[in-house]
């Protein structure tokens, strides 16, 4: 259970195998309300076991000790972390920043942990983790201020993402011009990509539909005072850097 990451529904259909043999044993009516069965006793519950209570517990408990240990297992848990943290473009740690769910990556045991913390309201700060650092005075991570803007949607982002690993770019000083003003036309069509020490996914370019989603998305979280243009077209920042 340490390493499961089963869904909820999941955890539902094992709760009700067990429950079948458990509450006869108990004394309990199979039909007891799931609100008085998995409560506490504080607040009037049996506080009966559920499976994914149980499963929360010991993955966030299995992180924090394979941590604390500093062995084998924990440097491949932040290798793989590095891994999630580059693909998901954010300048924050994923799991300290769970409000905004990581729809534009692949799910894992990582992509799961960030789940259970968001709907718990807690976060977890690592102290070894890696991130990147924003490089100039008004940087923000693209893919942060992607999910911070209402008019940006779940498909957007992801084409968008697949974008930024091909550019090989993470905050938008990477795609700016030297003088932070405007972005050159020729970085958002797929020809241009930074020249990264990172070790990155290796991406076949994306299609012209999944620019073109880059380019607005890029459009409507930094230069909304910009017209649209072509994919060449140079895109005059609202901010300058």
């Amino acid at each position: 259970m340490p390493l499961t990451t089963f869904t909820l529904e999941q955890c539902n259909k094992m709760n009700t195998a067990i429950n079948k043999v458990i509450l006869n044993k108990m004394g309990i009516h199979h039909n007891m309300p799931k609100e008085v069965l998995y409560s506490s006793l504080e607040m009037g519950g049996l506080n009966h076991p559920s499976f994914e209570v149980i499963q929360d517990q010991k993955v966030i408990l299995y992180l924090l000790q394979q941590l604390r240990w500093k062995g084998t297992i924990a440097n491949d848990m932040l290798t793989v972390l590095s891994a999630v943290q580059l693909v998901s473009g954010w300048c924050t740690p994923v799991l300290m920043n769970v409000t905004k769910p990581l729809t534009h990556v692949a799910k894992g045991w990582f992509t799961y942990v960030h789940e259970r913390l968001n709907n718990m309201e807690g976060c977890m700060w690592i102290e070894d983790q890696w991130c990147l650092n924003l490089q100039r005075e008004g940087d923000q991570s693209l893919m942060e201020s992607f999910a911070n803007t209402p008019t940006i949607t779940t498909a957007m982002i992801k084409k968008a993402n697949c974008c930024r690993i091909y550019a090989r770019i993470i905050t938008i000083s990477d795609t700016a011009h030297e003088n932070g003003e405007y972005i050159p036309g020729s970085r958002m069509a797929g020809r241009w990509t930074v020249a990264s020490e990172l070790e990155w996914p290796d991406f076949r370019c994306p299609l012209a539909s999944y620019w073109l989603a880059f380019c607005q998305c890029v459009r409507r979280a930094f230069a909304t005072k910009a017209t649209i243009g072509r994919l060449t077209s140079t895109i005059p920042l609202d901010t300058k850097l």
